[in-house]
C-alpha cells in the first residue's frame, strides 16, 4: 500500500471542527426541555464501539518476516576501479546500491562481515527512499559498536552493521556507503526486511500475566526463578506491574530466535535507548515495526533475539522485547559490556530530533519502577555498580559508551524519569516542584474554536465522519490549502536559452536540477539546485542536446536509480538520455523513431501507479498517457478522457497535493489561470483545484522537485523576459489525510464534531443513537479516542442538532437543538454532559446552522444560517429574534454537509467545509470580509456520512 494512503494512517494545535447534520424525524419523549445533568463519574456505554476503547490492533498469530540481502561487494569493487582509472588515490569512495523494492512496512540496514574495526570516522552510511513520486533526501544511518550482544568466541555468524531503520511504506530504497578513510568494509550488504502482514488480527488489551512472568522460560535454566512478591515488599521499593503487550501480540515468529542462547543474569540497573526511526508511525503499525527490528537483529546481524528487553511506543504502550519472561533477569543485547547485569527499554522513534511524549515518559517510569523494584533498587539511586562500573540506577545508553543514544531530548528527561520512578515505588506523587522547563515562545492568541479541534496533533482543523463501508470513524485532516508562494527570482537572464527542462536530481545531491540549452550554438548547461535557498548554480555543459526541438525531465525512466531526460530530434525521433547520477549522461537510446505528430510531450511521473515513470503526449485536443516499463522503454499509449486543447501548458512529475499520487499542472489558454489536476493513481486525473494567476505570463512552467526546503515539489517558471523564477510550494495541502480509526460507530443517526467538550485540550465528537442516547467520544489528540461515555438520554425527538462553538462566553463549546419547534442552546458542563439549556430565539427559520468564529468581532462565536432558498446569513443564536441577520452568501442549497471548521486556510477568518452529495466533492467556503468564496478541497468523499 503506498505510503501516503497507508499513513492516513506523518504537530500543533488546530481550529475547531463543527458539524451539522440533516434534520431527523420528531417523536415525543414527554419532556419540555432537555436539561440533562451528567451522571457523577463517566459511565461507560456498551456496544461494539465501547468494547474497543483503549484497545490496540495486535497480531493474533505469529507472522514470518522475510529478509532480502543484497550484496554490495561488486559495486564497491567497481567504485574502487573507477577511482583508480580517474587517478584518485585518496579522498572519499562512494558505494551506492541499486534501487531495491521495499515490500510491506519495510525496515532496512547495511551490514558487513563481523570482526572489522569500523567507526563513523571511517565510514558513513545513508539511505533514501522513493514513495509515489520523488526520492527523499539522504538520511544518515547510525551504527554503534557498543549496541549489541557480548562477543562470543565461537560466534562466526554475527555481523556488524547500522541500526535498523524503519522506512515504512515506500516503493524503493537505496543505500550509500561513503568510505572516508581506510578500506571498504568487506562483505557489504543492504538488507531489506518485509515484516509480513497479519493474516489474523484482533483488538486486545495488554497481555494478562498474573504471575508477572510474560512469555514462559524453561524452569531448568539457572536463575530462572522469579523474584517473589515477599522479597519485593521487604525491599520497600515495590511498584505495580504496568500493562505489557506480549511477543505473541506483536506477532513474534519464535523460530527466528536461537532457543539455546537464552541466558539470565542480574539486574543492578536499567538503560534508556531509542530506535532512531521515524516518529510518525500509527498505533496499528507498531507490531510491524517491531517485527522488522526483530528480523534485522536476528537474520541480518546474527543475534540470538531482538536486542532490547522492552520497547515503548509514542502512545505509551510497553511491549515485551527479548524472550524469557518480563519479570526475569533476561540477558539482552543492548549495552555492550553491561548486558549481564542490566535491562533496557528502547523508545520507538528518533529523540535526537523530537521530544518524547508525556505518555512515553510515564511508561518509562512505570516499567522501571516495577522492574527495578523486583530487585530492591530505587529509581533515584545515584550510585549502583553494573559490571564493575558506577552508574545511576536509570542511565542513558550514552552514559555507557560513545553514542548519542537515547537522543538529546529523551536523555534530558532522565532526571524526571528517575523522580517519577522513585515516586511510583514509594506510592506518592512525583516531585511537585520539578525544575522549570526550557522556556518556549509565547503562542499566538487563538480563538476558542481554534483550540478545540486537536484530533490528530497536526496543524490544521480535523473532522470526524463515518465510513459507510466499514461503519468505523475516520478523521479527515485538512492541510492548510495548497498554495504556491510569491515569486523568487533566482536568475535574471535566461533569455538566450530556448529549451529548459526540470531534470530532477541529476547530480545525486538530493536537490532538483535544471538543464537549459543556449539558442546560439546549441550548448546546454547544468543548473545545479542549491539546497541552501532555492538557487541554481551553472555547472557542467553538454553538447548532445544541440539538435533537439524538445527536452523534458522524466525521472528515473530506466529504473537504475538516476534521473534521466527525454528529447526529440528535429527529425522527429524520441530519445532517452540516461543519467549517471553524477550530472553526466550515458549514450542516448532511441525510444521511438517517429514522434513528430505530438505538439506536447512531458514527463508525467508515475501517473498510473505501477511504480514506473510515464510520459504524456498530446496530439490536437487529445492527451495520451504513454506508460513506462521501468527499463527504459515505453508501453502502449492510451487516451485520457476529456478535451485538452484548451490548455497551453501541461506538465507533471510531482505530488503537489500530498496524497502520495503524482499530479499534473495545467494552464488555461483563455484565462491564464493555472490549476493542479490531482492524479487518481490509476492513469487518470480528478477535477482540478487551485486557479493561480501568477503564472499567466510565464514562457515555461514545471514542477521541479524539492528546491525550497520542504518535501513538496516547487514550481519553476521562465518569464517571457528571461527571468528564472521559483514559486515555492507552501508545504500545505487541501486534504492532508483520511485516517481510519478502530472506533465502530454502528447504528448512529447523528454524528457531531463538538470541539473540546471536556476541556482536556483535545477535540471530541458526539453521536446519537436512534433510541436517543447521546454518547461522547473523547479525543486523545493522536487520531484515537477513548471509549464512549453517556452524555444524555432521551434526545430522539431533537432535530437540527449543530455544534456552535462558544456562544455563551464561558470558554466551553455549546450545541444547538430544536425540540417541538423551539430552538435551545445546550452548553457543555466541562466534563461529559450539559449545563442548563437556554432559549434561542435568534436562529429563526433555517434548515442548516453552522457555528463560526467571532464573525462580529467580539469573543463569542456566531452562527451562519442557511435558509431554505440557499441564502446564508450570519447572526447570533442568543439574539432577540427580531433581526434577520446579515446576508453573506447565496446558492448554498446543494450541500448536505456544512461544517464550521474554524480557520481552515490560515487567512484569519472562519471557513465552512461543504459537500456536494452526488459528486462527493468537498468544497471550502472561504470566509472573506463580506461573505464567502468557494474553492474545491478534494473528491471521493461520497463514501462517508455523518450518521443517519
Amino acid at each position: 500500500m503506498p505510503e501516503m494512503r497507508r499513513r492516513f494512517a506523518v504537530l500543533c494545535q488546530q481550529s475547531t471542527v463543527l458539524a451539522v447534520v440533516a434534520a431527523v424525524g420528531l417523536s415525543a419523549v414527554g419532556v419540555v426541555e432537555l436539561d440533562v445533568v451528567a451522571p457523577s463519574g463517566p459511565q461507560a456505554v456498551g456496544g461494539a464501539g465501547a468494547s474497543q476503547g483503549g484497545l490496540s490492533l495486535v497480531s493474533a498469530a505469529p507472522v514470518e518476516p522475510t529478509v532480502r540481502s543484497v550484496p554490495l561487494v561488486a559495486r564497491a569493487q567497481k567504485a574502487r576501479r573507477d577511482a583508480e582509472l580517474a587517478g584518485r588515490t585518496s579522498g572519499p569512495l562512494v558505494v551506492t546500491s541499486a534501487p531495491e523494492k521495499a515490500p510491506g512496512y519495510a525496515t532496512v540496514g547495511v551490514t558487513w562481515r563481523g570482526g572489522q574495526q569500523v567507526t563513523e570516522d571511517d565510514v558513513t552510511v545513508s539511505v533514501r527512499t522513493r514513495g509515489e513520486s520523488y526520492w527523499s533526501p539522504w538520511q544518515e544511518m547510525h551504527f554503534d559498536p557498543d549496541h549489541g550482544p557480548e562477543p562470543a568466541e565461537d560466534d562466526t555468524e554475527a555481523r556488524s552493521g547500522t541500526d535498523a531503520v524503519v522506512v515504512g511504506d515506500v516503493r524503493r530504497v537505496q543505500a550509500r556507503v561513503t568510505v572516508l578513510q581506510g578500506e571498504t568494509p568487506t562483505g557489504l550488504e543492504l538488507d531489506v526486511v518485509d515484516p509480513g502482514d497479519e493474516e489474523r488480527a484482533a483488538y486486545e488489551s495488554a497481555a494478562i500475566d498474573t504471575a508477572a512472568l510474560g512469555s514462559p522460560a524453561p524452569v531448568s535454566e539457572p536463575g530462572a526463578e522469579a523474584t517473589t512478591a515477599s522479597a519485593v515488599q521487604a525491599a520497600g521499593v515495590s511498584a505495580p506491574k504496568p500493562q505489557i503487550f506480549s511477543r505473541d501480540q506483536w506477532g513474534a515468529d519464535e523460530s527466528l530466535r536461537d532457543r539455546g542462547s537464552l541466558r539470565y543474569g542480574d539486574i543492578d540497573g536499567g538503560f534508556v535507548h531509542h530506535t532512531v526511526n521515524a516518529n510518525d508511525y500509527s498505533r496499528d503499525q507498531v507490531p510491524s515495526l517491531l517485527r522488522g527490528i526483530y528480523a534485522y537483529h536476528t537474520r541480518s546481524l546474527g543475534w540470538s533475539d531482538i536486542g532490547y528487553n522492552f520497547l515503548v511506543d509514542r502512545f505509551g504502550r510497553i511491549w515485551e522485547g527479548r524472550y524469557g519472561g518480563v519479570a526475569r533477569p533476561v540477558v539482552g543485547a543492548h549495552t555492550l559490556g553491561y548486558n549481564e547485569d542490566s535491562f533496557a527499554m528502547s523508545a520507538i522513534g528518533n529523540f535526537e530530533t523530537a521530544q518524547p511524549s508525556d505518555v512515553m515518559l510515564d511508561a518509562y517510569a512505570k516499567l522501571f519502577a516495577w522492574k527495578l523494584g523486583l530487585h530492591g533498587i530505587r529509581g533515584d539511586d545515584g550510585d549502583v555498580v553494573i559490571s564493575g562500573d558506577h552508574f545511576k540506577a536509570i542511565s542513558g545508553h550514552r552514559d555507557a559508551g560513545s553514542t548519542a543514544c537515547p537522543g538529546r531530548y529523551l536523555y534530558a528527561q532522565l532526571p524526571a524519569i528517575r523522580r517519577a520512578t522513585a515516586a511510583a515505588q514509594s506510592g506518592r506523587d512525583p516531585d511537585p516542584t520539578p525544575p522549570p522547563p526550557t522556556p518556549e515562545p509565547e503562542p499566538e492568541p487563538v480563538t476558542t474554536t481554534d483550540r478545540d479541534a486537536d484530533l490528530s496533533g497536526r496543524s490544521f482543523p480535523d473532522l470526524v465522519a463515518r465510513d459507510k463501508r466499514t461503519g468505523r470513524a475516520v478523521v479527515i485532516r485538512t492541510g492548510g490549502m495548497l498554495e504556491f508562494e510569491a515569486t523568487d527570482v533566482v536568475a535574471r537572464d535566461l533569455s538566450s536559452f530556448d529549451l529548459v527542462a526540470a531534470a530532477d536530481d541529476l547530480d545525486g545531491d538530493g536537490t532538483a536540477d535544471l538543464v537549459a540549452r543556449r539558442t546560439e550554438g546549441g550548448e546546454a548547461v547544468l543548473l545545479r539546485g542549491e539546497a541552501a535557498g532555492a538557487r541554481f548554480r551553472a555547472d557542467r555543459t553538454y553538447t548532445e542536446f544541440a539538435r533537439l526541438d524538445l527536452l523534458t525531465g522524466v525521472g528515473d525512466l530506466d529504473g537504475d536509480g538516476n534521473a534521466d531526460l527525454v528529447g526529440r530530434t528535429r527529425g522527429g525521433a524520441l530519445r532517452l538520455y540516461p543519467g549517471k547520477g553524477n550530472g553526466a549522461f550515458a549514450p542516448h537510446v532511441t525510444l521511438a523513431a517517429s514522434w513528430a505528430g505530438y505538439d506536447l510531450t512531458t514527463g508525467a511521473g508515475d501517473l498510473d501507479g505501477d511504480g514506473d515513470e510515464d510520459l504524456l503526449a498530446r496530439s490536437g485536443s487529445q492527451l495520451y498517457l504513454v506508460p513506462g516499463t521501468g527499463d527504459g522503454a515505453l508501453g502502449q499509449r492510451r487516451a485520457l478522457p476529456g478535451s485538452w486543447g484548451g490548455y497551453d501548458l501541461v506538465t507533471g512529475r510531482g505530488d503537489a497535493t500530498g496524497d502520495g499520487r503524482d499530479d499534473l499542472v495545467v494552464r488555461v489558454r483563455a484565462t491564464g489561470l493555472t490549476y493542479v489536476l490531482p492524479g487518481d493513481g490509476a492513469g487518470s486525473v480528478e477535477p482540478r483545484i487551485g486557479g493561480w494567476s501568477q503564472f499567466a505570463q510565464a514562457r515555461w512552467v514545471a514542477l521541479a522537485g524539492q528546491l525550497a526546503g520542504n518535501r513538496m515539489p516547487d514550481l519553476v517558471g521562465l518569464a517571457r523576459g528571461g527571468a528564472l523564477q521559483v514559486h515555492p510550494h507552501s508545504g500545505r495541502t487541501n486534504i492532508e489525510a483520511v485516517v481510519a480509526t478502530d472506533v465502530d460507530l454502528g447504528e448512529v443517526d447523528v454524528l457531531l464534531n463538538v470541539g473540546d467538550w471536556d476541556g482536556d485540550g483535545h477535540g471530541d465528537f458526539m453521536t446519537r443513537r436512534p433510541a436517543g442516547a447521546v454518547l461522547l467520544y473523547r479525543g486523545r489528540g493522536d487520531d484515537t479516542f477513548a471509549a464512549p461515555v453517556r452524555a444524555a438520554e432521551g434526545w430522539s425527538g431533537v432535530d437540527l442538532l449543530a455544534p456552535l462553538g462558544d456562544v455563551t462566553g464561558d470558554g466551553r463549546p455549546d450545541l444547538l437543538g430544536r425540540y417541538q419547534g423551539a430552538l435551545r442552546v445546550y452548553p457543555s458542563n466541562g466534563t461529559t454532559g450539559f449545563r442548563k439549556s437556554l432559549a434561542s430565539p435568534g436562529a429563526g427559520r433555517a434548515d442548516r446552522v453552522v457555528g463560526v468564529d467571532t464573525w462580529g468581532g467580539d469573543r463569542l462565536a456566531d452562527v451562519v444560517l442557511r435558509r431554505p432558498d440557499g441564502t446564508l446569513v450570519v447572526t447570533s443564536v442568543l439574539g432577540d429574534g427580531k433581526a434577520d441577520g446579515t446576508r453573506v452568501g447565496t446558492g448554498a442549497g446543494g450541500y448536505d454537509w456544512m461544517l464550521g471548521q474554524g480557520d481552515v486556510d490560515g487567512r484569519g477568518r472562519s471557513d465552512i467545509v461543504a459537500r456536494q452529495p452526488a459528486s462527493g466533492e468537498l468544497w471550502l467556503l472561504r470566509g472573506t470580509k463580506d461573505g464567502f468564496s468557494r474553492v474545491r478541497l478534494g473528491s471521493g468523499f461520497e463514501r462517508y456520512d455523518l450518521g443517519g
